[in-house]
C-alpha cells in the first residue's frame, strides 16, 4: 500500500484521521486507536510522511521486533495494549 492511497486529501502526508480511516477499512469495524498514532508519528509533528509511512510499512510487514512502531500501523491487535 502507498502513502498516496491512504492521504486522500493529497496534501503529501497522512493525517490522524486518514489514517483511523484506513485501519478502520483494513479491519472492517469501528478500532479504538487512542494513543496509536503518537507511536507511529516518529518525529511528533502530527502526520506521517510518506517516508515515515514507508518504514512503518516494511515493519508491519517483516519484522520480528514487537516493540518498533510499525507493528501498530493497522491498529492494536489483541495482545496489544496502549502504551
Amino acid at each position: 500500500m502507498s502513502a498516496v492511497a491512504v492521504d486522500s486529501n493529497g496534501d503529501g502526508r497522512i493525517s490522524p484521521e486518514e489514517h483511523h480511516r484506513l485501519v478502520e477499512t483494513w479491519n472492517g469495524q469501528p478500532v479504538d486507536m487512542t494513543g496509536v498514532f503518537e507511536l507511529l508519528d516518529l518525529n511528533g509533528d502530527g502526520h506521517l510522511s510518506r517516508e515515515e509511512f514507508a518504514l512503518l510499512w516494511r515493519q508491519f510487514w517483516m519484522s520480528d521486533d514487537p516493540a518498533e512502531p510499525g507493528n501498530w500501523l493497522c491498529g492494536r491487535f489483541p495482545h496489544q495494549g496502549a502504551s
